[in-house]
């Protein structure tokens, strides 16, 4: 299976502190997985949330037009780079600035772009690459790239499924609590399709959503950054995809109940949420099976949808439609995806 390099550049004698070195690292794909990648290594703009949101770092300081950031952390600062530079200044010794490098990769994992599809590894992992799926993504399977390791080993990876299984028998509290924000978000959602009206005001609702998912995404951000274990990582991750999942339905349902005109497009709009729905239950029920069934009636749908003709109106309401359907079908398929523990 291909990897990530993880290239040292240089180390040498800090310029401006004696006694103190400057090391330089480059996080790349591997050849074999660069041929059809971005030049881009991070996501200028989920990179500067990633940092901020890790509350590991101080006085960050990041800029997504130019892709750089700078940020300093027990008297050490850190240069990022979006082409996968980390530069880090002021380290007591080697071991210091690679343990850094470390730190900085796992901070950065959700705003990896994955070398297959160009999106970021956490909307890989909410299930918005096409390319990817039944595939994986490389940074999915093997986690960030570690500065730290010298064995070449096989990673070990579970499906998310497992995963949740393991933090809900846990009792773990950052699990109930997540879950509890994206659970909310979801609800007032419900609440509002269980009746779409184009003059239903979403200004209020989808800021109520969208403090719940930021709430839930910080937590999630949180476990990745400071958590010890892979696996808790990547139970962050999940969790973070999931709330990437909800924003983006939030967004087209909104976009879907100013549409509404008629009885018929109610029905339709029934049957698509009824599809969001039970893929975002069958998601924490961890129900492979009914993938199955909701790929069956996400076909029906799309079958009806071919049949709506009409004006420009009717279009954008079959392309929302679609949307809010394919949307729980990607919550469903969630739980099949490995990721490195």
């Amino acid at each position: 299976m291909a990897g990530l390099r993880v290239g040292i550049t240089y180390i040498r004698p800090c310029v401006t502190e004696a006694g103190k070195i400057s090391a330089e690292t480059h996080l790349a794909p591997s050849s074999e997985e660069s041929a059809d990648s971005t030049l881009e290594f991070f996501d200028s703009s989920k990179l500067c949330w990633a940092l901020n949101s890790s509350q590991i770092f101080n006085r960050v300081k990041c800029s997504e037009k130019l892709g750089i950031a700078k940020t300093e952390i027990n008297g050490k600062t850190i240069v990022i780079s979006k082409g996968g530079r980390i530069n880090v200044r002021r380290a007591e010794d080697e071991k210091d600035a690679l343990r850094t490098t470390r730190l900085v990769s796992r901070a950065a994992w959700p705003a990896m772009i994955c070398s297959r599809c160009g999106k970021a590894v956490v909307e890989c992992v909410a299930g918005l690459c096409a390319r990817c799926r039944g595939k994986d993504c490389i940074l999915l399977l093997v986690g960030p790239p570690d500065s730290t390791s010298t064995l070449a080993r096989v990673p070990e990876t579970r499906t998310v499924g497992e995963i949740l299984t393991e933090f809900e028998a846990s009792q773990y509290p950052v699990f109930n609590e997540v879950k509890a924000n994206l659970d909310e978000a979801f609800q007032i959602l419900r609440s509002v399709m269980a009746a779409p009206s184009s003059d239903t005001s979403f200004d209020s609702i989808e800021k109520s959503i969208r403090k719940k998912l930021e709430a839930g995404k910080l937590l999630a951000q949180k476990l990745i950054a400071q958590s010890q274990r892979q696996v808790s990582a990547s139970a962050g991750l999940t969790f973070m995809g999931i709330a990437v999942n909800l924003e983006s339905l939030s967004h087209t349902a909104s976009q879907l109940a100013r549409l509404v005109q008629s009885r018929s497009d109610s029905l339709l709009v029934e049957q698509a949420w009824r599809i969001a729905k039970d893929g975002y239950e069958a998601l924490w029920q961890k129900d492979p099976v009914k993938v199955q069934e909701l790929t069956k009636s996400y076909a029906q749908l799309k079958k009806r949808l071919g049949r709506i003709k009409g004006k420009r109106q009717k279009s954008d309401l079959r392309k929302s439609l679609e949307k809010v359907a394919e949307l729980g079908l990607h919550f469903s398929r969630i739980i099949s995806m490995r990721l490195a523990v």
